[in-house]
Order: C-alpha cells, then sequence, then structure tokens
C-alpha cells in the first residue's frame, strides 16, 4: 500500500520500464531518419525546369516475398519522357526521387493518370547532372508519415517510461 494514497502499489517490472524507453528512442530516430529523408525529398524543388514531354506510361509489376515467407506483388508506376536542357536532350523515367513500389495496382495507376502519353509535362533537373530529373518535386509523403509515426510512437513511449520510473521511485521511498 501507499503510505500517502492508501492505493495498492502496482508493481512494474524495470525490465518493461527500459524497453519503453528503448521503444521511445526507436520512435524518436525513426522521426529523425524522416527529418532526414523530408530534406533530401524537397532538394529538388530548387532545381530548374525544362519542358518536357510524356513517351510512355505503365505499371511495373514485382514478385516480392514478406519477412514471413508469403509471396506479395507489388507495383510501381514509370513514366518515360524527354526534355531538352541547354539544346542537349535527355530522357528520364523517374516520376519522384524516391519512387515508391505499392502493394495495390490501381494506387500505382493512379500516381501516372496526369502523365498520359503525348503530354507536355514540367520537369525538375539537377542543374549539377541534367541527366538525373523527376516529374515531381513534392515528394515528401513518405517523410512526414515516418516523422509523424515515429513522434507518436517515440513520445507516447518516453510517457509510460516517465510514468513507470515515477512508480518505481514512489516504490522505493514507500519501502523506506
Amino acid at each position: 500500500m501507499d503510505r500517502q494514497t492508501d492505493q495498492p502499489i502496482r508493481k512494474e517490472s524495470p525490465i518493461l520500464t527500459y524497453l519503453y524507453l528503448l521503444i521511445a528512442l526507436g520512435g524518436l530516430l525513426y522521426a529523425g531518419l524522416g527529418f532526414v529523408a523530408l530534406s533530401e525529398a524537397t532538394q529538388n524543388e530548387a532545381w530548374p525546369t525544362a519542358k518536357g514531354m510524356v513517351l510512355t506510361n505503365h505499371v511495373e509489376e514485382f514478385d516480392r516475398t514478406k519477412a514471413d515467407g508469403t509471396a506479395i506483388k507489388t507495383y510501381k508506376a514509370v513514366v518515360g519522357y524527354r526534355y531538352e536542357v541547354d539544346g542537349k536532350s535527355y530522357k528520364g523515367s523517374q516520376i519522384s526521387l524516391h519512387p515508391s513500389e505499392r502493394t495495390i495496382k490501381g494506387v500505382a495507376r493512379t500516381e501516372m493518370e496526369p502523365y498520359k502519353i503525348g503530354n507536355h509535362v514540367e520537369v525538375f533537373y539537377d542543374p549539377n547532372d541534367p541527366s538525373r530529373a523527376v516529374l515531381r518535386a513534392d515528394d515528401t509523403i513518405g517523410a512526414y508519415q515516418a516523422i509523424s509515426v515515429g513522434l507518436s510512437i517515440g513520445l507516447i513511449s518516453l510517457f509510460f517510461f516517465m510514468m513507470a520510473r515515477m512508480g518505481m521511485k514512489r516504490r522505493a521511498a514507500a519501502r523506506a
């Protein structure tokens, strides 16, 4: 019993207490990686642009194996385009700097919808290497997801760690 509140003291394992801390640090590290990814994902917003034309568009299908050994299909939107920089012609195929594979084919199709064959597009190209180009400069959704999930897990776990530590201190004080 807690002498101050006459409530039974819930005993919590010190291992569980430090597990909360470990999970909190992992979540905060994941959020930190999200901030790094956000920095990378926005670097091409400052790139110059060139006029381009869509030559091809299709959805690539991949056979993958999940960690548990089950097979899964993933899909990636691929758009072929050509553009010109300083009189030199280039071809590109990346929609964004960090293209992702999707588990639903319809999502990949939706991603390439704005890029119909023959459409004129704005191409963002690396001024140091014009052969490196993308169609979408705002590739931040994954980074924001990592930040929000990492911060949520980190802060909630940190709260549980602090509550468990306070409980350990109360138990130690009650024994004294």
